[in-house]
């Protein structure tokens, strides 16, 4: 019971731990058919697996984990479970543009844009094919990210822009702009959920949501 305590303490809403069967002596074939039936692996703390119960566990697929140490009993299974841990998408900022002006373009003919931000790229880059928000005072000027309509370089319809950089940024859905007001490129990334290594042994995947992470262009 000590066991299982201490690798239930392992377990979070982000990957858990959950035992379905102990028992005492070696490990059997028996454990090893339970195991193959839910996908786990079996456990064995300070006992042996003989010779016909490996060549069964090797044939069904199962994963048997022995040590005589609990600690490393704990660790083995910490391993275990950071390698479970879920990918979250993370926010990454690729850069951003501060609008200097605000142009009205409505009446004039063969423009597909009638507001227009002109922008100086002040951060890292933009990107026309991520997501971008509008910040104003630092507060989010609207519900959702954004997309693209067009980025345009000295009349030129581009893709990215770089930082030091004057240009045009139109949004499909978003009109409401003024001088001041900060333009985010937002960037998903997926990456691994935190593993932290428990006190008393192995680790847990940390309960943590999607963060906001500065980009490296600057």
């Amino acid at each position: 019971e000590a066991v299982r305590d201490s690798l239930l303490t392992l377990s979070t809403t982000a990957v858990g731990v959950k035992v379905v069967y102990m028992g005492v002596g070696s490990i059997t074939e028996s454990d090893v058919a339970l195991a193959a039936a839910i996908g786990g692996p079996v456990l064995g703390f300070n006992v042996r697996s003989p010779v016909e119960v490996e060549k069964a566990a090797k044939e069904a697929g199962v994963t048997i984990i022995q040590r005589k140490v609990i600690y490393h009993l704990l660790d083995a299974v910490g391993e275990l479970l950071s390698g479970l841990a879920p990918e979250r998408l993370h926010e990454e900022v690729l850069g951003e543009a501060e609008v200097r002006q605000v142009f009205d373009l409505s009446d004039r003919r063969g423009n597909k844009a009638n507001i227009v931000a002109g922008c100086l790229v002040n951060k890292g880059s933009l990107d026309g094919s991520e997501k971008f928000r509008v910040l104003r005072d630092g507060e989010e000027m609207h519900v959702g990210l954004l997309d693209v309509f067009s980025i345009r370089r000295h009349r030129l319809e581009v893709t990215t822009v770089g930082k030091g950089t004057d240009c045009g940024v139109t949004f499909s859905a978003y009109t409401d702009f003024k001088p001041g007001d900060v333009l985010q490129c937002i960037h998903f990334v997926k990456r691994k959920a935190e593993v932290v290594r428990v006190e008393s042994g192995g680790m847990r995947v940390v309960d943590d949501r999607p963060e906001k992470v500065k980009g490296k262009g600057r």
